[in-house]
């Protein structure tokens, strides 16, 4: 199959021409090859390619003005683009104009041949921005990280991480701009003795074009704010619509009659949630009942004595629900509260960020990741420790009787 797959190369410097031209022509590809972008854009117009690997920075005619005329040409043609000076503009204007990946210079043989067998793997569905895509900019989860989209076609990436106990992260890795990031695969990631040791997942697929600062200076904004200030990255995206098919809207029931609805609906949206308010009800919310929502916050101070009378139907009508109860400082209603069968009861979670340990433990994440917090605290301490001698015997001894000479 390869062997009947076409490449175009198209850049100034006629040794990486050449060079791509011996690196493909070993993995089985035939390659046409360009360092004029005119005459470039010419052979792109008249031939079919596989695909098409572009240089960024060339003299009368740019990466981005080629694939500007070439889209009025050839609209799915996959592209990749190659760069030695990767940067924000570039990459989010590539991203829009439907590039396939983002390579930086200098690369390995081993990584363009396989930036392109991604690429022709898929063929023809280096499509950019096309699809239908949701208007709004709410956000979407992947696991725990999520994305949220800005009117410019960029995303804003975050995770909802719960502060951990008993480790203490000094850094984070972020990714770099220009990189490429996939669904799924690693974004960044929290460090232990240089190591990464909580690994990040990206929500969407495409270029990197914007990091947070602030996180290279300090972790805080990743646990405190961590859909606001603690916001991880800006993804310019590859094919939007289909990541967004592949995350989900935090849905949460409120139920309230209290005047502070308005402040509890404001709060739980700072984290992410999509609220859905019901107000002055003594049935089931029809959501809840149809399976449409299964996390329901219930506000005990706004629906005083009616609030576990109401729990209870909620929980025999629709057992698999989680139910988070936010209490008052009294005792009134809590033990009623704690016996209805519910999820979790707190008070005032939003002054010490309980909010977002609760958020994360009632919803999925995704489990792909090196290793987790819990790891950390959890590990149960060794008592012996096996040492196999010169004869092969094995012998057994307790580590108290163990010293370091």
């Amino acid at each position: 199959m390869l062997a009947e797959l076409k490449l175009l190369v198209v850049d100034d410097e006629q040794t990486i021409c050449q060079g791509c031209e011996r690196i493909f022509a070993k993995a089985g590809f035939e390659v046409d090859n360009s360092s004029d972008p005119l005459e470039g854009l010419a052979l792109a117009g008249e031939n079919e390619y596989a695909a098409i690997l572009l240089d960024m920075k060339m003299p009368n005619l740019t990466g981005i003005q080629f694939l500007e005329q070439l889209r009025e040409r050839k609209v799915d043609v996959p592209v990749i683009v190659m760069t030695g000076f990767p940067s924000a503009p570039n990459a989010l204007s590539a991203a829009r104009l439907g590039i396939s990946e983002y390579v930086t210079k200098p690369f390995t043989p081993e990584e363009i041949v396989a930036a392109v067998r991604r690429t022709v793997e898929r063929f023809p569905a280096a499509k950019g921005m096309q699809g239908e895509v949701p208007a709004d900019d709410e956000f979407r989860f992947f696991g725990e990280t999520w994305m949220r989209t800005d009117e410019e076609g960029a995303v804003r990436v975050g995770a909802m991480i719960p502060r951990p106990n008993g480790v203490m992260f000094r850094r984070v890795r972020l990714p770099k701009i220009g990189e490429t990031v996939q669904q799924g695969q690693p974004l960044a990631a929290l460090t232990l003795a240089g190591k990464d040791a909580y690994i990040i997942a990206a929500p969407v697929t495409g270029v990197v074009v914007a990091v947070n600062p602030m996180l290279e200076g300090a972790l805080a904004p990743l646990w405190d704010d961590p859909c606001g200030d603690g916001w991880i990255a800006c993804i310019a995206p590859r094919d939007l619509a289909s990541d967004i098919s592949a995350c989900k809207t935090r849905d949460v029931v409120l139920l309230t009659g209290g005047e502070g609805k308005a402040e509890l609906r404001d709060q739980l949206a700072m984290y992410g949630c999509k609220v859905h308010v019901v107000t002055e009800t003594d049935e089931t919310p029809a959501m809840v009942r149809d399976g449409q929502v299964d996390v329901v916050l219930v506000d005990a101070a706004g629906l005083g004595a009616q609030g576990p009378g109401l729990v209870m139907k909620i929980r025999n009508e629709a057992p698999t629900v989680k139910v988070i109860v936010i209490g008052t400082s009294g005792p009134e209603w809590e033990r009623a509260y704690r016996t209805s069968g519910i999820y979790y009861y707190t008070v005032e979670p939003f002054e010490d960020k309980e909010i977002i340990m609760i958020l994360h433990s009632v919803f999925p994440q995704d489990a792909r990741r090196l290793s987790r917090p819990e790891d950390y605290e959890n590990r149960t301490p060794a008592s012996h420790i096996s040492v196999t001698t010169a004869n092969g015997e094995t012998l057994v001894v307790p580590l108290r009787d163990l010293k370091i000479v």
